[in-house]
């Protein structure tokens, strides 16, 4: 539990989830040691601002922080496929049929 870190192509609730599993794992740990190994093992960005700025009480309170963050991680991906050109969405789909091709 204590080496788990976000990877740099890991979305917010993948990490989440991972260490929501990695938790159940591990007896006897406070809410204080929960929520810090939470921030440290985060990659930084907006969602460790927040928890920095308003450290939550207990365990409940970040993983609602972390949905609203999650939701708005969501949202953004999504905004941000609809708003590729259609030259790349058919560069993406070219590379990927002559993959299964081979």
């Amino acid at each position: 539990m204590f080496s788990i870190r976000q990877k740099d192509d890991e979305n917010l609730r993948s990490f989440v989830d991972r260490f929501n599993d990695k938790e159940l794992d591990v007896q006897g740990l406070t809410n204080e040691i929960k929520i810090n190994l939470m921030i440290n093992a985060l990659k930084m960005g907006p969602f460790v601002d927040a928890l920095i700025r308003d450290h939550p009480s207990d365990i409940e309170e970040l993983m609602v922080i972390a949905q609203k963050y999650i939701y708005a991680e969501e949202m953004n991906e999504l905004k941000d496929r609809r708003t590729e050109s259609p030259e790349a969405v058919e560069g993406q789909s070219s590379r990927k049929e002559s993959k299964l091709k081979k």
